[in-house]
């Protein structure tokens, strides 16, 4: 079996109870759409950018601003490095956000 296949379908073994959903490895584009008039700068030619990215896994539901800070708070959870420095980290808004 493919080792990539493999890793994908443990990890997806291991978080399938747990509420999370597992993404496998793979490629994407990244960036701004063809044909989008409302790209914005700092989101790359258009067409994107191909990456590729490891396997992880991802709630199942949206966590508020509220609940990732009590995962912070009882140790469980790492808090951002800095939300200051990114228009789109969300940490310092009203906790009730997504």
């Amino acid at each position: 079996m493919n080792r990539l296949i493999a890793l994908s379908l443990l990890l997806w073994l291991q978080t399938a109870w747990a509420g999370q959903v597992a993404v496998p490895a793979g490629p994407f584009l990244m960036g701004c759409s063809k044909g989008d008039n409302a790209c914005e700068q700092d989101e790359g030619r258009p067409g994107g950018v191909a990456v590729t990215v490891p396997a992880f896994v991802l709630d199942r539901h949206e966590v508020t601003v509220a609940d990732f800070r009590a995962c912070i708070e009882a140790g469980r959870c790492t808090p951002p490095l800095t939300h200051q420095r990114s228009a789109y980290c969300n940490f310092g808004a009203a906790d009730a956000r997504p």
